[in-house]
């Protein structure tokens, strides 16, 4: 009869109910279906726990029946020898019988426990790639914020030098205002020297009027004069009655005096035409220096006019083509940064649900822990440990909420 309690209510039972629970706290915790197995494979054993402990109570009660039946053949002594051999041989069967079922219950547990150990190294594969990962998560967040600084410097150029357009239009707009009153006041010093020149052309007008009038009148005078002479001739002659000799001096001295009038006549209009042409000359040389100089600045200036309406104008075809490649590169980095920023937005929700599943999936092994009444094993604290440190950080190892939430800030 001791045999049969120490038998049942020994330690090997019990590990082998540590090794049906065990298990079960060293499965994937980022595995939703995974859980689900877990806790259908926890139900069927704590089943097979209670159909242990049925059979535990049975065979406790029967030894307790064997004890009450051994106690009546003793007090009685009733029972034979052959009914005792027949018992003892029955629980011999019975010995060997639940030996042959134990033993093949450890075999199974051998079993599970090789597949426990495989499902406990693919765990640690997977977090060793998960860790991986996370390194290159956080390398690409490092090289994306970099990416996000460069494009935020390159917009910030592309700003100043927009600016820089927008200040330089101003300035060839000023320019071209400016070079639209140096054209208009150009026009009306054109317009001036034009009235000048009427000005100057009525005075030679003029003057040639007044060389006409001032021929007629030395005509009219020089015909008034012949026409005296004659008279005082015609005088002479019949108040004085001359002979021929006289006349003929007279004729000579009156001669002499035309020829000398003549003479002092062509000299007169010598000199009278050579300061016409002086002045005439002086009035057309200096209006010819005058138009020369107006045509030549009039030349000079458009020339140089023109230059700078061309230079103008390509500087304003140059410009409007920067403008045209500044607008084409901002709409790009717009682009970029709008694609940049759903990506990280993508990454960041894939790290929240990430980090909600390890959160749920270690709530879950801890509330199955707590509610396990077994000693939590050494291995399976540790694999916690470790998730709960993948998750939350540690001194040595940044967890992956605190780098979703540096992302976000």
């Amino acid at each position: 009869r001791s045999q049969i309690q120490t038998r049942i209510a020994s330690p090997r039972s019990l590990s082998s109910v540590n090794f049906y629970v065990s298990p079960v706290n060293n499965r994937n915790i980022d595995d939703d279906h995974a859980v689900s197995n877990e806790k259908s494979q926890l139900k069927k054993l704590n089943d097979q726990f209670l159909s242990y402990i049925e059979r535990v109570r049975l065979c406790e009660t029967y030894n307790n029946c064997l004890t009450v039946h051994c106690e009546h053949i003793k007090n009685a002594q009733v029972c034979t020898k052959d009914k005792l051999d027949s018992l003892k041989q029955e629980f011999q069967e019975y010995q060997q019988e639940r030996f042959n079922r134990e033993q093949k219950d450890v075999e199974l547990e051998n079993d599970h426990n090789n597949d426990v150990e495989k499902q406990v190294n693919e765990y640690k594969n997977r977090r060793t790639f998960l860790q991986h990962e996370h390194e290159l998560n956080r390398q690409q967040i490092i090289d994306m914020q970099q990416q996000s600084i460069d494009i935020q410097a390159k917009t910030e150029k592309l700003r100043f030098d927009y600016e820089n357009f927008n200040d330089d239009s101003n300035h060839y707009r000023k320019q071209v205002s400016y070079y639209q009153l140096l054209k208009s006041s150009i026009l009306d010093e054109i317009s001036h020297q034009r009235d000048i020149h009427q000005c100057v052309q009525s005075d030679v007008d003029d003057l040639n009027r007044q060389k006409q009038l001032s021929i007629q009148a030395h005509e009219a005078d020089a015909q008034a004069i012949e026409i005296q002479n004659d008279n005082i001739f015609y005088d002479l002659t019949t108040q004085f009655r001359l002979d021929g000799n006289e006349k003929n001096v007279l004729k000579q001295t009156l001669n002499e005096i035309r020829e000398e009038y003549k003479k002092k006549d062509n000299e007169m209009r010598e000199e009278l035409h050579r300061k016409y042409l002086n002045q005439y000359n002086q009035h057309k040389k200096k209006l010819i220096d005058q138009n020369l100089i107006e045509t030549n600045r009039e030349t000079i200036e458009r020339h140089h006019l023109s230059n700078e309406l061309n230079a103008l104008k390509d500087n304003r075809v140059l410009l409007r083509q920067k403008l045209t490649l500044v607008q084409e590169h901002y709409k790009q980095l717009e682009v970029n940064v709008q694609r940049e920023l759903k990506r990280q937005k993508d990454m960041h929700e894939q790290y929240d649900h990430e980090i909600k599943k390890l959160s749920s999936s270690v709530q879950e092994y801890e509330n199955l822990l707590g509610h396990n009444s077994l000693t939590l094993p050494s291995t399976i604290k540790d694999e916690v440990n470790k998730y709960r440190q993948l998750l939350e950080g540690s001194d040595q190892q940044i967890g992956l909420r605190q780098i979703v939430n540096k992302s976000n800030k």
